[in-house]
């Protein structure tokens, strides 16, 4: 920052050249805690340079200032939002315009997520911003001092957030969460309560610690607001992380599961998001349609709209008959596969080792394939980390929710 590295004009001969996005271990470069700088010139016409812009900057680990021809133009302190600056009027010009930016790393690996958008957004047209880029490490530091982070602390986050509220009235919560669970240990000292579909001890649900922590925090949250059963809307978790082109057991599929299980409590409804997230992104940017999954059920559980269809098939019972798996849905009017064939359905024997299998739509109701396993004894559906490209959904184009079922 002394050395105004952020200046529109600057000699970097002497800097090394990295590729955006991606990582600087992956190319050799080791910074666990500092900082880096990384530069880049784009040549813009006249006509470009007349127009709006915004600078696309996917995702950035740790921390970023960005400049634009010198001036700030955004900065964010953390890795997870997306990068999207608006470009002020008339910075950008004709000819050369010079983009820098100051990268903290404070987690050990940082850089730049790839997958993601590198651009100048001009409106109707785009200028990339990946590929080489001029690089140069700032600073190298000693990790920073361990802290206290109030929010993991017994009882802080209610005292900070929740308590103050409790006199208001509230028509209901909407509740977005599970991810830090997805690495909890399973209930071993619960107590269990029976599933409704799966009673199995072995079964994700009834083994979920998350089931029991949510079904006992929205009971404690009505007790507190001493306003009844008020609604609970939740997001089933999203998909991410790797996908797999076989059937895998997921600790993300088992949580989901168990979101799905805690539709027993009275005056609840789910969101499902399996087929809006990234598989980069813990925070996905799609929040558009995550956002108009919650308002259906709110609209449909808070606000009395008893005809809206608020929510995508939820599978209701299974049966074993004429040697199919017939298994049928709540909110299954319409149910269609999209495309030529079922993807992510899977059954298994007793042993629980599974393989994938095929099905049909009939009657609203999903006729599975058991030809590949005999004597079939659970199915399961979209239970993967990231399970990409799950295409069962109903006619209001709302997708079908992960399960794990025994068959009857």
């Amino acid at each position: 920052m002394q050395q105004n590295w952020s200046a529109e004009k600057l000699d970097t001969r002497l800097w090394k050249s990295i590729n955006i996005p991606g990582k600087l271990k992956e190319q050799g470069y080791v910074l666990p805690n500092g900082s880096f700088w990384v530069r880049k010139t784009i040549s813009l016409t006249d006509e470009q340079a007349k127009k709006s812009g915004t600078v696309w900057l996917g995702c950035i680990v740790d921390g970023d200032q960005v400049f634009l021809n010198g001036q700030s133009i955004g900065q964010i302190g953390y890795q997870y939002p997306p990068r999207i600056y608006a470009v002020p009027a008339n910075l950008l010009k004709a000819g050369e315009n010079t983009l820098s930016i100051r990268v903290t790393s404070y987690s050990g690996n940082p850089g730049f997520v790839k997958d993601k958008r590198y651009d100048l957004d001009l409106g109707d047209e785009k200028v990339s911003l990946a590929g080489e880029w001029k690089f140069k490490v700032a600073a190298a530091v000693a990790p920073m001092n361990k802290t206290t982070t109030l929010h993991y602390q017994p009882a802080s986050l209610f005292n900070a957030k929740l308590a103050p509220a409790l006199p208001l009235q509230i028509k209901g919560v909407l509740w977005y969460q599970g991810e830090s669970n997805v690495v909890k240990p399973d209930a071993e000292l619960a107590l269990r309560k029976p599933a409704r579909l799966c009673k199995s001890e072995s079964c994700a649900a009834v083994k979920s610690e998350y089931r029991y922590l949510m079904t006992d925090l929205i009971t404690d949250w009505r007790k507190q607001f001493n306003q009844g059963d008020f609604p609970f809307i939740y997001v089933q978790l999203v998909n991410f992380q790797e996908a797999f082109d076989q059937p895998t057991e997921s600790k993300w599929a088992e949580l989901r599961e168990a979101q799905r299980e805690l539709l027993a409590v009275k005056n609840t409804a789910m969101a499902v998001g399996i087929d809006v997230g990234e598989w980069n992104d813990i925070h996905p940017l799609n929040k558009q349609d995550v956002g108009e999954r919650l308002a259906l059920g709110a609209m449909k559980l808070a606000y009395g709209k008893k005809s809206i269809v608020s929510s995508g098939p939820l599978i209701k019972s299974v049966k074993l008959k004429s040697g199919k798996i017939e298994i049928a849905f709540d909110s299954a009017k319409g149910l269609l596969i999209r495309g030529d064939k079922i993807k992510h359905l899977a059954i298994a024997g007793a042993d629980k080792k599974f393989v994938w299998t095929t099905a049909k739509v009939k009657n609203d109701r999903l006729i599975v394939d058991t030809s590949v396993v005999t004597n079939p004894k659970w199915v399961r559906y979209a239970w993967a980390d990231n399970p990409e490209g799950v295409n069962l959904y109903n006619a209001a184009g709302l997708p079908a929710s992960p399960f794990e079922a025994e068959v009857k």
